[in-house]
């Protein structure tokens, strides 16, 4: 990564200089918020051609459509993400906001999800979840090396499996 960064005359460093270091568990979990947009696409037409055999998959091949897909998953997963985090923080002000449609359904899961395991949100900090759904929608300075991350491992991934199950 020097060498890289002599040549390019870039520091990789995604923040960590500034920010001290990141622990392993937020690291994995960092990553694997990365890879998830990045796999559902790859995965998707596997399981539609397994529940209906009829349908055709071709569509999936074009990689403007895995490439929309993945856009599409990403906005949404980083826009669910926010959404719990508002959530979680009304249910510790107490200023719950009324909610209707897709927002509603999922208001009410969290919050009998939390009721029925009696978790209690008083201290909730939601910062980390927000640094998430920055990483996920590309906001974070950290998010470039994190995709970069997660596209080695699924190509690694994928050439493993290639190999090993032709």
């Amino acid at each position: 990564m020097d060498q890289l960064a002599e040549i390019t005359n870039n520091i990789y460093d995604g923040g960590f200089l500034k920010e001290g270091m990141v622990d392993p568990s937020s690291m994995m979990l960092s990553l694997l918020v990365t890879m998830l947009p990045k796999l559902v696409p790859r995965i998707m037409p596997g399981l539609i051609s397994r529940v209906n055999p009829n349908i055709e998959t071709s569509r999936f091949d074009d990689e403007s459509y895995k490439y929309e897909m993945e856009t599409m998953f990403r906005n949404k997963f980083a826009e669910n993400l926010r959404m719990v985090v508002d959530i979680l923080n009304e249910e510790r002000t107490g200023q719950v906001k009324k909610r209707t449609g897709e927002e509603g359904r999922l208001a009410r899961l969290i919050t009998s999800t939390l009721e029925t395991i009696n978790v209690d949100v008083s201290d909730f900090n939601g910062s980390k979840m927000t640094e998430l759904a920055d990483l996920v929608s590309g906001v974070s300075p950290r998010s470039a090396m994190y995709n970069m991350m997660a596209d080695t491992l699924i190509s690694v991934a994928t050439n493993l499996v290639a190999f090993f199950f032709p």
